[in-house]
């Protein structure tokens, strides 16, 4: 790496020509100077952390006291800004509030959610799952512990529910049984929460419209998975899954009275849906990543 990119660089190749810095420009910038150095001068509102060299972004660059921070009503501004230029541009637009700071997430959950059509997934999506998994967990008559699933397993017994928010591996318990770990993932429910706001039209994410996705989430388990310990339904089945829940969260919307359509299909026609036509009619809406090959095969 060679730092800083300027006007002066011998040799300059023309496709950085478009970014080199005149010195002149902010007094104390060099050829060649390093990115701490940089941000020390610059002082930049935002850094995207995008290069080819590792550890560039380090502690020094991200967290020394010459980056500037926004803070309390100076930040809520600026996020209060976005919000009003994303719901002006496009008025039917969810917006997903993911891996925000403790202190702003539930703050900015509260500012906006009866003002705009979002949710925080981080709280409310991972609720959602959490009292889905309660939901299941009191149909069987078992233990809870919180730690490791091996650890759980060894120290609880075998009679217990186990869910993590991370990956584990089932446990082998010997005797041919298995201890079944449940992975208590968000994607279980905000895809489809997504989804079926956005076809039902609604202007506000409801506690009842969240709600009703735990619910449906918790319903898809057989008593048979329950007894043995499994909460959630496997990955494999996450588009139908989806289909479920963004149809639960739609028909909660009709019966909130706050479903007003989406392109051709009105409240009326969502209101004479069955449940049955309801999951196909968000089954139907649903993406597929499927692209063109870039490179023609031979």
């Amino acid at each position: 790496m060679q730092g800083l990119v300027t006007k002066e660089r011998k040799e300059l190749d023309p496709s950085a020509a478009p970014f080199a810095k005149d010195p002149r420009e902010i007094e104390g910038l060099r050829e060649g100077a390093g990115l701490v150095e940089v941000v020390k001068k610059v002082k930049p509102h935002v850094l995207l952390g995008l290069s080819g060299v590792g550890g560039v972004f380090n502690e020094e660059c991200l967290t020394g006291k010459y980056v500037l921070r926004l803070e309390g009503e100076d930040y809520l501004s600026i996020v209060d800004e976005f919000m009003e230029a994303v719901f002006t541009r496009w008025p039917k637009a969810i917006v997903q509030f993911e891996d925000f700071q403790m202190k702003w997430a539930f703050e900015t959950l509260q500012r906006y959610r009866k003002r705009f059509c979002m949710f925080n997934d981080d709280i409310q999506g991972t609720a959602g799952v959490a009292l889905a998994g309660l939901l299941g967990s009191v149909r069987a008559k078992v233990d809870h512990s919180e730690c490791t699933a091996a650890d759980a397993f060894r120290h609880a017994g075998e009679n217990i529910v186990f869910a993590s928010g991370s990956p584990f591996e089932n446990v082998d318990l010997g005797n041919g049984k298995v201890g079944h770990v449940n992975q208590a993932n968000n994607m279980y429910l905000f895809p489809g929460i997504g989804l079926g706001t956005l076809l039902s039209g609604a202007r506000f994410i409801t506690d009842g419209m969240l709600q009703a996705a735990s619910e449906c989430l918790a319903s898809y388990m057989t008593d048979e998975d329950i007894q043995n310990g499994i909460l959630y339904p496997s990955i494999n089945s996450i588009r139908n899954i989806t289909a479920e829940v963004g149809a639960a969260v739609l028909r909660a919307a009709v019966a909130e009275e706050l479903a007003e359509g989406h392109c051709d299909v009105g409240p009326k026609e969502l209101k004479n849906m069955s449940k049955e036509m309801t999951v196909e009619y968000v089954r139907s809406n649903m993406w597929f990543p499927v692209y063109s090959p870039l490179v023609h095969e031979k």
